[in-house]
C-alpha cells in the first residue's frame, strides 16, 4: 500500500514538472486503483478527451444477411426489429453497465424509437428498418456523461402485401349499393409501407362496371392500407343473385394478393309509382257541351310486373258523394259522362280516392332481415291517389286569402332557405275540400298539393346562383286560378370545392349539404386494337394517331407493336353535375399490341372480356401466386412464407425423424441384447450349477 502511493506521488510531480518546464503533460493517463477491504483511491492524472468508439453498427448500409430478426411470424423480425451486435468502448473508466445507455432516432418516421435505454457493451440490439441514428453514451464516475452517434441503414428486401378483414359474403339489397356498409371494407398490410393511391394499384374481376374498389388511405400507422368496395345501385331485376368478384392489390414492384367474395343481391318488393296522378286542373266536368266527358286510363310502373313476376289490381272509394261509374280492376280504366243532376242545383263536387295494389313476393331470401332492417319489405304495396270532380254549368275562380311572406320583391344569398305559405278557399267545394296549390320556381313547377286550406313551401337556390328569380304559387280549380308571385333578387355564394379520391383517409362520392362529388368507375379495357391499321380505317383521328405514335415511342413500342385500348367511365354517384366536381378518368391509353393475346404470351393484356392483373394472371387467365394461396411459389422459402412473403418459414428440426428411429433401434437392440443375454444365462447355469447340484449329491452317497 505504502509503495503504490509512493509511485502514485512521484509520477504526480513528474507530470507537474513536464507541464511547468514544456507546456504539455508527458503521461495524460488516469490511473484508478482499489484497496482491498481499505478504500477506493482514484488520482487522475494531467487532462485527455474522453471519446467512446462504436465498432459496430457502422455508418454503411446493412442488407439481407448482416442482421437477425429479433423473432419469428408477421413480420419476418417482430415489431419489425433487426438485430445488430453494438460493440463499443470507451478510453475511460466506465464502472458497470448501468453507466451505458443508448437511444435510437428512427429517421424514416422522425420519431425516437427508444431513449436512454441501459445496455452492456458487445450484445445485439434491435434496430429498425431504414434509417437509423445511434447514439451511445457512457459516464465516468464523478464525471459527465459522454456521448457518440453513428448513421447507418437497415436494408430489408421487398415483402408482398397481405389482404385482412375481408368478408367472404357480402349482402346488399335491391335498390340499394355497396357504399356504407361495413362489411365493404378491408385492410391491405405491407410492411413496406407501399403506397396504394394509384389506380393500378387494386383491381376488381371481372371488370363489368357493377363494382369498384377504393383506396380511402393509410390505417393507424403506415403499414395499413384501407380500402372499400363499392358499387352501382341495384335497380335491375337483372342484377339479382350472386356476384362472384375477386379483388386483386398490387404493390409498386408487382407483388400482389387477392381474395374473392360472393355478394349476393337480394330481392325486395318495389310499391307501384302511379305516373300519371289526377290533380284539380283536369277534373272539372260539364255538363254541356264541350268537356262533359270524364276518362282516365291510369298508367302504373311496378318493377315486379313489368319483369312478369307479379299483377296490379285496382279499386276505387267514393270519399264524398258518388256518382254512377266504376274503374276496371285489371286495366285501371275510368270513364264517365256527365248526366243532368249531377251538378245539383249549380255545382257538385266528389271527393275520390283509386289505390292500386300490387302482390308479395313469391319467393323471400332467407337473408331478407338484412333488407327490412334497411326499410325494405317484402309484402305488397298499397298507393292511393286522392282527386276530386266537380260537376257543374259554372264557376267560380279560387281565393288565395293570405300569403307570407308579404313583401314581394326581396334579396337573398343563394344559401339561404327561404319559406313561404299561403291560405286558400274556394266556394264552389264542398266543405273540408280546398283547390289545388302548385309552388313554381322561375315558372318550373316545383311542388303541388290537394284538398289543404294552408300549404307550405321552402327553397334555396343553391351555391354559385345568382340574378333575378322568382317564385310563384297558384290555387285552381281547374278552370279558374288566383296567383301570388315573389321577385327575388339571389346573391353568388360559392361552391366548396369537393376534396380528391384518397384525400384525408377518405375518397369522395355521394351527396353532402345538397352537394354531390362523382364517383368514377371504369369498364375493363377492350382488346388491344393495332394503331396503324386503325389510322388506316378511319377508326383513329391523324391527330388521335400521331399523339399514340409518341407515347408509343416513349415506350419503346416498335410501330408493328404499337396499339391502344378504351374503357367507358361512368358515375357510381350518378351526380348528374353541368360541370364535374372530380374529373372523369382517362378512357383510352396506349399498349402493347399482339396478334393473339392470351395467358402464354408474357405480356400483361387484356382478353377474353377482362384483363390480366400482371404478365399471364389474374383476370381472364389463373389466379396470381400470392403469399395467402396455399401454394409454394414466387420463390418462396415454404408454403406462403420467406422469399417474397412477410411471414418467416417455421425453423425445421433436422434428422427428426432418423432421431426418433435410431432411438427405436437402440432400444430394439437393447431388448435382443438382454433376450441374449438372459438365454446365455440359463445355458450356463444348467451347465455348471444344475451339474455341480448333481454331482455333490452322488458324492454324498
Amino acid at each position: 500500500m505504502i509503495l503504490l502511493i509512493v509511485f502514485v506521488f512521484l509520477l504526480a510531480v513528474f507530470n507537474f514538472a513536464t507541464i511547468y518546464f514544456l507546456g504539455v503533460p508527458l503521461s495524460p493517463i488516469a490511473i484508478t486503483g482499489k484497496v482491498v477491504e481499505t478504500a477506493y483511491v482514484r488520482v487522475l492524472v494531467g487532462s485527455f478527451p474522453r471519446i467512446i468508439t462504436i465498432y459496430t453498427p457502422e455508418n454503411t448500409t446493412y442488407d439481407n444477411g448482416t442482421y437477425t430478426c429479433s423473432g419469428d411470424g408477421f413480420p419476418k423480425c417482430d415489431n419489425y426489429r433487426y438485430l445488430l451486435p453494438l460493440n463499443v468502448s470507451a478510453n475511460f473508466f466506465v464502472e458497470n453497465e448501468s453507466n451505458w445507455k443508448y437511444s435510437l432516432y428512427d429517421l424514416r418516421h422522425n420519431e425516437y424509437v427508444w431513449e436512454d435505454i441501459v445496455f452492456a457493451p458487445n450484445t445485439s440490439v434491435p434496430f429498425v428498418r431504414w434509417g437509423n441514428l445511434l447514439t451511445v453514451f457512457a459516464e465516468e464516475e464523478d464525471a459527465d456523461w459522454v456521448s457518440q452517434n453513428v448513421t447507418f441503414t437497415i436494408d430489408v428486401p421487398n415483402s408482398a402485401p397481405l389482404i385482412s378483414g375481408f368478408t367472404k359474403k357480402m349482402f346488399v339489397c335491391e335498390n340499394d349499393r355497396i357504399n356504407s356498409l361495413t362489411t365493404s371494407y378491408f385492410n391491405v398490410t405491407d410492411i413496406d409501407e407501399d403506397s396504394f393511391s394509384a389506380g393500378t394499384s387494386r383491381a376488381i374481376s371481372p371488370a363489368d362496371g357493377k363494382f369498384a374498389v377504393s383506396y380511402l388511405g393509410k390505417g393507424e400507422n403506415d403499414t395499413i392500407n384501407r380500402f372499400q368496395i363499392r358499387s352501382v345501385f341495384f335497380t335491375n331485376k337483372a342484377d339479382l343473385g350472386d356476384h362472384i368478384e375477386t379483388v386483386s392489390v398490387i404493390d409498386p414492384y408487382g407483388l400482389s394478393d387477392n381474395n374473392v367474395t360472393n355478394v349476393t343481391v337480394i330481392e325486395v318488393n318495389n310499391a307501384p309509382d302511379i305516373i300519371n296522378e289526377l290533380s284539380a286542373e283536369t277534373n272539372e266536368i260539364w255538363i254541356n257541351g264541350s268537356d262533359s266527358v270524364f276518362y282516365h286510363d291510369y298508367s302504373v310502373t311496378d318493377r315486379e310486373v313489368d319483369s312478369g313476376s307479379g299483377d296490379l289490381t285496382f279499386n276505387l272509394t267514393w270519399l264524398i258523394g258518388e256518382l254512377d261509374f266504376d274503374i276496371n280492376s285489371s286495366t285501371g280504366v275510368m270513364n264517365y259522362t256527365s248526366v243532368e243532376g249531377d251538378q245539383g242545383s249549380e255545382s257538385q263536387s266528389y271527393s275520390l280516392r283509386v289505390c292500386v295494389t300490387d302482390n308479395a313476393l313469391e319467393s323471400v331470401h332467407e337473408n331478407f332481415s338484412i333488407c327490412s332492417d334497411r326499410g325494405y319489405s317484402s309484402e305488397n304495396f298499397t298507393v292511393c291517389d286522392d282527386f276530386s270532380l266537380t260537376i257543374t254549368n259554372r264557376n267560380r275562380a279560387p281565393s288565395i286569402d293570405s300569403y307570407f311572406p308579404i313583401i314581394t320583391n326581396f334579396t337573398v344569398s343563394g344559401t339561404t332557405t327561404n319559406l313561404f305559405n299561403v291560405t286558400v278557399s274556394d266556394d264552389d267545394m264542398s266543405e273540408g275540400f280546398y283547390p289545388g296549390i302548385s309552388w313554381y320556381v322561375d315558372g318550373v313547377l316545383n311542388k303541388e298539393n290537394e284538398s289543404v286550406a294552408f300549404d307550405t313551401f321552402s327553397y334555396a337556390f343553391g351555391c354559385g346562383v345568382s340574378g333575378d328569380h322568382s317564385v310563384m304559387v297558384v290555387a285552381s280549380d281547374g278552370i279558374a286560378n288566383d296567383s301570388v308571385t315573389w321577385n327575388i333578387s339571389v346573391t353568388n355564394v360559392a361552391c366548396p370545392i369537393p376534396p380528391a379520391d384518397g384525400d384525408g383517409g377518405g375518397g369522395g362520392g355521394g351527396s353532402l349539404g345538397g352537394i354531390c362529388n362523382e364517383q368514377w368507375n371504369c369498364l375493363g379495357w377492350d382488346l388491344c386494337q393495332n394503331a396503324e391499321r386503325s389510322f388506316n380505317a378511319g377508326i383513329l383521328s391523324p391527330e388521335d394517331y400521331a399523339s399514340t405514335r409518341d407515347i408509343c415511342a416513349q415506350n419503346q413500342y416498335d410501330d408493328r407493336f404499337c396499339g391502344f385500348q378504351i374503357t367507358k367511365c361512368f358515375d357510381l354517384a350518378m351526380c348528374n353535375n353541368t360541370e364535374v366536381r372530380i374529373p372523369k378518368p382517362v378512357e383510352s391509353r396506349v399498349c402493347y399490341f399482339t396478334e393473339d393475346p392470351n395467358c402464354i404470351d408474357g405480356i400483361t393484356n387484356c382478353h377474353d372480356g377482362d384483363c390480366e392483373l400482371l404478365v399471364d394472371c389474374g383476370g381472364p387467365c389463373s389466379p396470381c401466386p400470392t403469399c395467402s394461396d396455399g401454394k409454394r411459389n414466387q420463390g418462396e422459402g415454404g408454403i406462403d412464407c420467406g422469399g417474397p412473403c412477410p411471414y418467416a418459414c417455421k425453423a425445421e428440426t433436422p434428422f427428426r425423424a432418423i432421431s426418433f428411429a435410431l432411438v427405436g433401434l437402440l432400444l430394439l437392440l437393447l431388448l435382443i441384447l438382454m433376450y441374449i443375454l438372459y438365454k446365455v444365462f440359463k445355458i450356463l447355469r444348467h451347465r455348471f450349477f444344475l451339474k455341480g447340484k448333481k454331482r455333490k449329491k452322488e458324492d454324498g452317497r
